[in-house]
């Protein structure tokens, strides 16, 4: 089958060496996904300059990845919800439950709700939200904390997109977005 062809770091230097040594920094591993952004290391800069960036932005670390989650669910992209939930659990102390309810897009505390509710509406609408539910967003979040939601949203299509299109082998633990959630946990 056709594929984007996965770029292995040991046989890269310069810029590119760089950038998968940043990868392997923030992951632990050199992701597939990684792999195969560096057939554009513009592309690969881009997406790693945009994630550390957003580490500085008002959404902790595990709203970020519950976004990232949700994002993989809707898109159907079965490696970036492998990615995003194992990153929530191991890196920043979801419980399995939690990345079960962003898959469903929600979450018991307010605003983490509200963040997925915005992200939700975002990509069902494909950026055209209502005015009612920016509104809604907007009585729960500061305007910083909505486009900080915008920019990762963005950061998970790209690489959810770039995993479907590519057909980018997964190396993390499996999460399919065809997985059952456990309805008793969303009340």
């Amino acid at each position: 089958m056709p594929h984007i062809p996965l770029i292995e770091p040991e046989a890269t230097t310069g810029a590119t060496r760089r950038l998968f040594a940043t990868a392997q920094q923030r992951f632990g591993i050199t992701p597939n996904v990684a792999k195969a952004m560096a057939n554009s290391p513009v592309a690969l800069r881009g997406y790693l300059d945009l994630a550390a960036a957003l580490c500085d932005s008002g959404l902790p670390a595990a709203t970020r990845a519950r976004i990232g989650v949700l994002v993989s669910q809707e898109n159907g992209c079965d490696y970036g919800l492998s990615a995003h939930s194992f990153v929530g659990t191991r890196l920043n102390g979801l419980r399995r439950d939690e990345v079960d309810r962003a898959r469903a897009g929600t979450a018991a505390d307010p605003k983490d709700a509200a963040v997925l509710g915005f992200a939700a509406a975002l990509l069902r609408r494909r950026g055209a939200v209502t005015d009612a539910e920016l509104t809604q967003a907007g009585a729960e979040l500061a305007d910083a904390d909505l486009v900080d939601i915008i920019a990762c949203v963005a950061l998970a299509i790209f690489d959810n997109y770039l995993s479907l299109a590519g057909r980018v082998a997964n190396d993390w633990p499996l999460v399919s977005h065809t997985d059952p959630i456990d309805s008793s946990q969303l009340d």
